[in-house]
């Protein structure tokens, strides 16, 4: 019994440099990523204007300074709309809020498909979000309806994740307690 006592702590000290590099990375990745998506959002907005000219038929025209601009419809798609900062946060949560046990490789995959995911459901809930504002468009109150449609989204997409963040911990948490039995 003392000897797995033992060996769990010398395990547990062999985990915490990588836990601190893992976690230092995934910021890293975060502040990297948020930099690089902001710096050119004519380049980052570009998938959003091709969305909705495929899909509503709207032409969109880059102004620098602004986004991309439908006169034809009568909106933008300005540097909010990308959805940069929900990737952050949604990367950010399922990075730090759930770190896998394993080596520096299994940890770096864990990153890379965080990342993909949330790059990938942030630019799908962005689609969605304005998508459900469209209808409004022309209401007075159009900008504080997309505000608030927006806020419903990103909140409810934000609790999935951490619910289904939590239920991966408590699965992982009972595989181990299995493994160590």
């Amino acid at each position: 019994m003392k000897a797995v006592t033992v060996q769990k702590e010398m395990a547990g000290n062999r985990e915490a440099p990588r836990r601190a590099l893992y976690f230092a990375a995934a910021v890293g990745i975060a502040v990297l990523s948020y930099a690089l998506l902001m710096r050119d959002i004519r380049l980052s907005l570009w998938p959003h204007a091709q969305f909705f000219k495929f899909a509503y038929g709207m032409p969109f025209e880059f102004v620098p300074g602004v986004g991309y601009v439908s006169t034809q419809a009568g909106f933008s798609i300005t540097e909010g709309c990308m959805g940069v900062r929900l990737f952050v946060s949604a990367f950010l949560l399922a990075t730090l809020g759930f770190s896998p046990r394993g080596g520096m490789g299994v940890k770096a995959a864990f990153l890379a498909k965080a990342f993909a995911l949330s790059l990938a459901g942030a630019f799908v809930i962005s689609l969605l979000r304005i998508s459900i504002s469209l209808p409004f468009l022309h209401h007075k109150d159009a900008q504080l309806i997309h505000n608030i449609i927006s806020l419903a989204v990103y909140f409810g997409c934000m609790a999935a994740l951490f619910f289904l963040l939590q239920k991966r911990r408590d699965t992982a948490q009972r595989e181990d307690d299995t493994q160590n039995e």
